[in-house]
């Protein structure tokens, strides 16, 4: 993992890999005291991504 400090703020990229597709995020900002989670379960549907 490579975290790049940008704009005062840490950021990674992420690639979610499922059923031979994927999805990559960049400029994921990486936040250590998050009260909930950034990436929700409803964005995927049935192996899709939406």
């Amino acid at each position: 993992m490579r975290i790049k400090y940008i704009d005062n703020l840490l950021q990674t990229s992420m690639t979610i890999r499922y059923k031979g597709r994927s999805l990559t995020i960049d400029h994921l900002v990486i936040d250590t005291g998050a009260a909930m989670c950034l990436l929700f379960t409803y964005i995927f549907c049935d192996g899709c991504f939406i």
